[in-house]
């Protein structure tokens, strides 16, 4: 379910057009426009939060971005900005499928209500739960699929922080699955050089990672137990729906997904 809904929100990320409005408003470098956009709905905050829910980004750049953002563009212009990129991103995927996004919707809406039931530690999906739920389609299936999204990440944030594994030795290890373009992923959490070695040069002295950055048998193990923990962590929201509605809505969703990835440029940052 991570696999089918991370590209429908995710690419908000790479969005030229969301990257524009936040322009229009005054919000111009990329960062202030990540940071303040993704955090906005937990209102006018400082840079703790942020670095807390966001978790592994240099808190170095989260505070040279906020609260500066909020003297230039509120919260809620930003969350505007962002449901009028995503919706006008959403028209164009999904035209002429009113039928799957309406069987989508009916899918993907008991896990949403599953997800709001049970938000203790769950700081982002909180903020973006506590928004008003759109009535128009497109901007309906938008607000689940972002709610879905902050649930289990912020469940990943939860099982990151019971294992104990440092922000940066994080990153080594998620490159080192073959899963993501390491160099935009370094570029993205912008940490300095001497700080990015000095996680691989923990992780290769504990044996968790070879000198050429592989993962060993031993980090495999780490990270699958990481893995396998935000799993669980997250199957309260699909367990009532089960395996055949769960089937479905990959099945629905899957292709749009594969679309917003060639479209937004998210392909870029997956391997």
């Amino acid at each position: 379910m991570y696999r089918t809904l991370e590209p429908l929100h995710a690419f908000i990320y790479f969005d030229q057009g969301a990257a524009r409005r936040y322009a229009d408003l005054g919000v111009t470098h990329p960062h202030m426009q990540y940071f303040a956009s993704r955090s906005a709905a937990m209102g006018a905050v400082g840079a703790g939060p942020v670095v807390a829910t966001f978790f592994n980004f240099n808190p170095a750049v989260i505070e040279r971005s906020l609260p500066a953002a909020w003297d230039i563009a509120s919260p809620d212009l930003l969350l505007t900005a962002r449901d009028d990129a995503a919706a006008d991103t959403y028209a164009a995927t999904f035209a002429g499928a009113d039928d799957v996004v309406a069987e989508a919707l009916e899918l993907l809406l008991p896990a949403v209500t599953a997800a709001r039931s049970l938000l203790a530690g769950r700081a982002l999906a909180a903020a973006y739960a506590g928004r008003p739920e759109p009535t128009e389609p497109l901007r309906r299936l938008w607000w689940a699929v972002t709610i879905l999204r902050e649930w289990r990440g912020d469940g990943h944030v939860a099982a990151l922080t019971v294992d104990g594994m440092d922000p940066v030795e994080v990153l080594h290890t998620y490159i080192a699955t073959g899963g993501v373009n390491g160099d935009i992923l370094r570029l993205t959490r912008a940490w300095p050089d001497d700080r990015w070695e000095a996680a691989r040069e923990a992780l290769v002295a504990r044996g968790e990672l070879t000198a050429d950055g592989a993962l060993t048998d031993v980090g495999r193990a780490r990270r699958t137990a990481v893995e396998d923990a935000t799993d669980r962590l997250a199957m309260p929201a699909w367990e009532v729906l089960g395996e055949e509605r769960c089937a479905r809505v990959q099945e629905l969703l899957k292709p749009y997904g594969t679309k917003v990835l060639e479209a937004s440029g998210l392909s870029a940052m997956l391997r």
